[in-house]
């Protein structure tokens, strides 16, 4: 193998730039070939509804006002996802150079965990809300790496960055703090002076402090108060804190599987080993500023980790998806990072290695996709099958008004993806669907009178007072009354098992 070789010689930005923006797209290429519509994105294409305004995420609505030359939000998907992508691509360049002065092939293997990593797929699922979430990313990225001789333009200028990312997604702040961990752990790392540690913290916070300020004067002000609750101090506070920890560890070892495990367990000694090696080469240096930096060194790893979930452990609600652990992407990067570190320093043709864990987060991906396209299918097939239904009783057909009723009874059961749910079981965390359909997917079969809000009879008094339904199906109740039809969609509690 030459020494001019791919491999080996130091990239040229412009082909870092291809690389990522190849690696970009190859990730989230299952998403388009699925072309799904998660959750959310039912009403919001149907209506070309907005709506993120009182979310306190203003710049989704500028962004696809903007894009599609209207006042709202028509369904333009592919296409914001493909922007989002390339402007990854070009975040994930100019991350590298500020990690890797002169990156090699290896070295762009370390920043790859930020867009592959597989609860963020969750995120991407989103045909609407996925590209801005990935946009509020690569925002947070241009915040971290910028550069200025001037010390107000360094505070004000990615606090500018920072309010326009939590402007499309608030819990990118997670990546950010997570992104600034490993600026404190490269101090240590690349022997810089030890004094840099708490500078740069500083800056850090200043940033933090006027990104907080410009985002609270801009978007902040139209958000609800809904969107507002915190965890107010209460007796229980710490216990109910280290509930949410533990419930999101658990979320995270959903990961590992016994395909994997081996490569998680080399990928933690290798972790540990650049940790510790980091630290006990710091003998020598002045004590008082190699102490400072130690302490900073020592606590950006809790901190790091608990920004898996970060903010969202404060919020009165606690909602534990996959899409709110955004933070996980900075960790897998600082994982790879110190690995790196290690690898390089024995032989630098050993960086390479880090092209298994890549494909391994790349194989999820794919595997997500085809679980999205079972689930599409399952969809599809109920859809079709309930609108044959209404169709074929004249007392539904005519109704005034179609009430669905028991919207989240499956449990995600997904029996066609069983064996890739049992051989990864973050696959069925991060699909997250516990539906069959929804009111707002009924107006694609041309039922444009389906609501779900205030029915007359609830399902359980439909059972109570002895309606006999006129459709008795796999998956729902169809029932006649009063001039209104009643769709009342049944749990599902069957293994996810079947007989050859």
């Amino acid at each position: 193998m030459g020494r001019n070789s791919l491999f080996d010689r130091v990239l040229s930005p412009r082909e870092t730039l291809v690389l990522f923006a190849v690696a970009a797209f190859v990730f989230v290429y299952p998403l388009i070939l699925a072309d799904f519509f998660y959750i959310d994105d039912s009403w919001r294409s149907q209506l070309a509804g907005t709506g993120w305004r009182e979310e306190g995420r203003w710049f989704n609505e500028l962004f696809y006002t903007a894009l599609t030359f209207t006042g709202a939000a028509p369904n333009i998907f592919p296409l914001p996802l493909l922007i989002a992508t390339l402007a990854m691509a070009f975040a994930l360049r100019r991350l590298t150079f500020h990690y890797f002065p002169q990156p090699t092939l290896s070295a762009c293997l370390v920043v790859l965990p930020l867009w592959y990593s597989p609860y963020f797929l969750q995120n991407l699922s989103y045909q609407y809300d996925g590209p801005t979430m990935a946009l509020s990313v690569v925002a947070m990225v241009y915040a971290l790496t910028f550069q200025s001789r001037h010390r107000w333009l360094q505070i004000l200028w990615p606090g500018v960055l920072i309010a326009v990312a939590m402007g499309f997604y608030q819990l990118s702040l997670n990546v950010f703090i997570g992104l600034c961990c490993i600026e404190v752990v490269r101090v240590v790392v690349e022997r810089q002076p030890p004094d840099r540690a708490w500078r740069l913290a500083l800056y850090k916070v200043g940033q933090l402090l006027a990104g907080g300020l410009v985002y609270y004067l801009t978007a902040y002000r139209f958000m609800t108060q809904l969107r507002q609750g915190l965890l107010g101090i209460q007796p229980d506070l710490f216990s109910e804190l280290g509930t949410r920890l533990a419930l999101v560890a658990a979320r995270v070892g959903l990961l590992v599987n016994d395909g994997n495990r081996w490569l998680c367990l080399l990928l933690g000694v290798g972790a540990v080993v650049g940790w510790l090696w980091a630290v006990w080469r710091m003998r020598g240096q002045p004590r008082l500023h190699s102490a400072v930096a130690l302490v900073f060194y020592l606590l950006s790893l809790p901190l790091i980790l608990v920004c898996i979930s970060g903010i969202t452990l404060l919020f009165r609600d606690f909602n534990d998806g996959a899409r709110t652990l955004m933070g996980l992407s900075s960790v897998l990067v600082l994982v790879l990072y110190l690995n790196h570190s290690v690898l390089h320093k024995i032989q630098p043709r050993l960086g390479l290695l880090l092209i298994v864990p890549v494909l391994c987060l790349l194989s999820f991906s794919y595997a997500y996709g085809r679980v999205l396209n079972v689930q599409k299918e399952l969809t599809n097939t109920v859809l079709q099958q309930l609108s044959h239904d209404l169709g074929s009783h004249r007392e539904l057909r005519e109704a005034h008004t179609l009430y669905m009723l028991n919207i989240g009874t499956t449990a995600a059961w997904l029996p066609a993806a069983r064996g890739s749910n049992t051989l990864m079981p973050a696959l069925k965390y991060v699909l997250n669907i516990n539906f069959f359909v929804l009111p707002e997917m009924l107006p694609r079969a041309g039922w444009t009178n389906v609501i779900q809000s205030n029915p007359p009879y609830s399902a359980a008094q439909l059972a109570q007072n002895g309606f006999l339904p006129l459709v008795q199906g796999r998956f729902y109740d169809l029932y006649a009354l009063q001039g209104d039809g009643y769709i009342v969609m049944k749990p599902v509690t069957d293994a996810e098992s079947y007989q050859w």
